[in-house]
């Protein structure tokens, strides 16, 4: 991403962000899908320490906010917003699952977040599908079975 876009639009939005130059003081990387798809030694580096990795489609300035809008903290009285909560949900279920339970299906969501769930569940060494049709597409987690 480009790193004074994020910075001025970050300002714009009055939201908190660092830009570390080294992965180890990271925590998130976020980057576009062209760069993802490569598979770069920086993107394997970050996956192998577990480092949440965020791809938006591109380094355009709407995908910049959009992504930026998803990380704010929430104030007193506000209500967690969709996005907070699906991800409190894909944690739950990870939890669930180490505990014992065998699949956690999770709430109906768009794309987006469904990557973003399946990327909760492969970080904490679980497996996961999505299964259904749309409006109603959703996760599952679980452990894999060994053979």
């Amino acid at each position: 991403m480009n790193r004074s876009r994020v910075q001025q639009l970050a300002h714009e939005m009055h939201t908190d962000v660092s830009v570390v130059d080294r992965l180890q003081d990271a925590t998130m990387l976020v980057t576009s899908k062209n760069y993802y798809r490569r598979r770069p030694q920086k993107i394997r580096d970050a996956e192998a320490q577990r480092i949440p990795v965020y791809v938006l489609r591109g380094n355009t300035p709407p995908q910049i906010r959009q992504f930026l809008s998803t990380l704010h903290e929430p104030r007193i009285g506000d209500k967690p917003d969709k996005f907070e909560l699906a991800m409190a949900e894909a944690e739950q279920a990870v939890e669930q699952v180490k505990e014992g339970e065998d699949i956690v299906e999770l709430s109906p969501q768009g794309s987006y977040i469904r990557r973003l769930q399946h990327m909760i569940a492969q970080r904490s060494d679980l497996s996961s599908h999505s299964m259904g049709r749309d409006p109603h597409r959703r996760v599952r987690i679980f452990k894999e079975r060994e053979r």
